[in-house]
């Protein structure tokens, strides 16, 4: 979930694109603060956490009272759960905490595919502002992209598992090669059909 201003599209309806492939950059000052505020309290925990282990070994020397460790003891637990709130929120926006820190602070964000497979459709246009609750871009992924026929039952017998198949998108002359994994066993009434489920193969090759 984020919000910002579309600085860059790299996404087109029927691209094949690949996993971690740049899709869209967005910019938003709000990003920059967040990754400060991370900053800050990477520091503050990293400080807690010093002040946590020295007064631990104090306090196993009997040289400091045990409210004094307790006290560094919380104050490290508090600045710990506050830093792991923060890296949280980072990892929502697909934002590395590990880039943060060996490279810096930047006020822009990289929005890439989640997996290898295609781009049906972009929702956002250069210039534009995103709140959360908008998509950007649409990618399906070949890999599991089914097909669900509707078969006459008096067609069903010239059909196999593991038969391949040659099928069009209607509307289109897009088409592509699936290969029949389950054929249901029950007659639908009104239309005298049966479902034959098929995985398709070759949906990135043909259909982009």
């Amino acid at each position: 979930p984020i919000d910002g201003i579309v600085q860059r599209i790299d996404a087109i309806p029927g691209l094949s694109v690949e996993k971690d492939q740049l899709l869209v950059v967005l910019a938003d000052p709000e990003i920059a603060q967040l990754q400060e505020d991370y900053l800050f309290q990477k520091f503050e925990s990293d400080f807690r956490e010093t002040e946590y282990l020295r007064k631990k070994s104090l306090y196993e020397q009997e040289a400091i009272s045990k409210k004094d460790f307790l006290e560094a003891k919380n104050e490290f637990n508090h600045a710990k759960t506050k830093l792991n709130s923060l890296e949280e929120q980072l990892k929502l926006m697909g934002i590395s905490v590990k880039n943060i820190e060996e490279n810096g602070i930047s006020s822009t964000i990289v929005m890439s595919s989640p997996f290898n497979g295609y781009i049906s459709d972009v929702f956002v246009n250069m210039g534009m502002y995103l709140d959360e609750s908008k998509p950007l871009v649409e990618v399906i992924n070949y890999d599991h992209v089914h097909l669900e026929l509707m078969v006459y039952s008096n067609d069903i017998g010239k059909l196999e598992i593991g038969q391949p198949i040659r099928f069009q998108l209607a509307g289109t002359d897009k088409t592509g090669w699936a290969r029949i994994q389950l054929i249901g066993k029950k007659v639908d009434e009104d239309s005298r059909s049966v479902i034959v489920h098929a995985h398709i193969d070759s949906y990135a090759e043909e259909l982009t």
